[in-house]
């Protein structure tokens, strides 16, 4: 069987999304996976693609990447638009994967026309429901042609994921992610979901049970890179990489024999010096910290109770062990007001040259303690939820005029303050 894997949106990072079940695929299925973000393919250039492999299955993503599944898009019109295109010029099966099949699949199925989806985390489901040719419809996670009853799909067992076949995508170049002295890197997984519960985070019915891969299928997956196709740089998307546990100081040690660089995200409370300093002997580059704000009022209201003298302590030290600190606020919170902005924005000065601040308006994605606290059960919200929080989403705070042209105004200057503070310290070092 012919399975081909084209993906939407415009971000040059690799699809892992698309790279384990493919690997898993390619053992007994002709598999092509085909970039159409990274050639910024046209919808001609795409289906002629299609016309010439001819393929049995034909998989999308909703989300552009594994690594925004948990803040993609509010709309669908991209793989909408190319799953009818799709459908109108091939006999090929469409299925799609992602956020919003998991979330809404009775909208996403009626609008993209899709014969099946897979719900939740798709790469074993995906990989278990082509091997039966579409006729088992008994495994989690499949949405379509009358099944809408089936749990989601979970990889309870990281063990199960294989390591990844970039031979796959080996004539895409890739960019590495947040690291400019990178030509090139790969996006990697140690870890799965969250310990925490932030009614803002958009993991509720996938990636939100804490998992971790073996070490060694890690480290394998990373070699494989580094001495096959040359990459020197790697950034760990899992929601908390810092979770300190015995896998993950063996998991850094291994990493430092490796004499690579990484990046990573991490939750600022759980951090420590000593770990600060394991990180960075492992070839840790660069940190980001989930902030989102700097008043205690508002991250108790978020359920994000991470004491502000030690986020504040944390950042002064990731800076001073020599790793490139990068925080998130967010703005247009419940119960926000210019005391609670004035207190972050001090803070944000306050760590003028130890942090890049990195901010957006919050999102209360469907399914999310916020969204539900943001909208309640309103019966106008009608099919689709995506829809009308996108509608809405300017209506979350009565500050939300002012609170655009304030954090766009924060953060320009904090980050040209941080740069000319930077080449200052250069000149002075000669």
């Amino acid at each position: 069987m012919k399975d081909i894997f084209p993906g939407p949106g415009k971000i040059s990072i690799q699809s892992l999304d698309f790279i384990y079940p493919a690997t898993l695929l390619a053992k007994t299925h002709d598999v092509e996976i085909y970039d159409a973000n990274i050639l910024n393919s046209s919808h001609k250039e795409i289906l002629e693609f299609v016309g010439r492999y001819n393929p049995d299955v034909t998989i999308l993503t909703t989300a552009p990447n594994y690594l925004f599944w948990r803040c993609c898009p509010l709309g669908i019109s991209i793989p909408k638009e190319l799953s009818l295109l799709i459908k109108k010029e091939s006999d090929t099966k469409l299925v799609l994967i992602g956020p919003h099949p998991t979330v809404s699949p009775e909208w996403v199925i009626n609008e993209c026309r899709a014969d099946f989806l897979i719900r939740g985390e798709p790469e074993i489901s995906l990989y278990e429901f082509i091997e039966s040719n579409l006729e088992d419809t008994y495994i989690k996670g499949v949405y379509g042609n009358g099944i809408t009853t089936n749990e989601i799909a979970v990889v309870d067992n990281l063990d199960d994921l294989p390591v990844c076949d970039y031979s796959l995508i080996k004539q895409y170049k890739y960019h590495a992610y947040l690291a400019k002295n990178f030509k090139k890197g790969a996006i990697i997984e140690f870890s799965r979901g969250c310990k925490f519960n932030c009614i803002f985070c958009f993991n509720q019915l996938f990636r939100n049970k804490y998992r971790a891969r073996p070490v060694y299928k890690v480290i394998e997956e990373i070699k494989l890179l580094k001495e096959k196709y040359g990459y020197q740089y790697f950034y760990f998307i899992d929601e908390l990489f810092n979770y300190d546990t015995p896998q993950f100081r063996l998991l850094l040690k291994e990493l430092k024999e490796l004499n690579i660089q990484f990046g990573c995200q991490c939750r600022p409370d759980i951090m420590n010096e000593d770990l600060l300093k394991e990180m960075k002997n492992a070839g840790c580059l660069i940190i980001e910290y989930g902030i989102e704000s700097f008043d205690k009022e508002i991250l108790s209201g978020l359920h994000k109770n991470i004491n502000v003298k030690k986020s504040k302590f944390i950042i002064e030290k990731t800076s001073e062990v020599g790793i490139t600190t990068r925080g998130f606020i967010l703005y247009g919170l419940p119960d926000e007001n210019i005391g609670t902005l004035e207190t972050t924005r001090r803070m944000v000065w306050a760590l003028n040259s130890k942090i890049f601040i990195g901010s957006n308006i919050v999102i209360p994605y469907p399914t999310t303690q916020l969204f539900k606290q943001v909208y309640g059960s309103k019966t106008e919200i009608g099919k689709s939820e995506w829809d009308y929080c996108s509608k809405n989403i300017g209506k979350l705070s009565n500050t939300h005029k002012f609170v655009i042209v304030l954090y766009r105004y924060i953060i320009h200057v904090q980050n040209r303050a941080k740069l000319l503070y930077q080449k200052i310290r250069i000149k002075l070092s000669f």
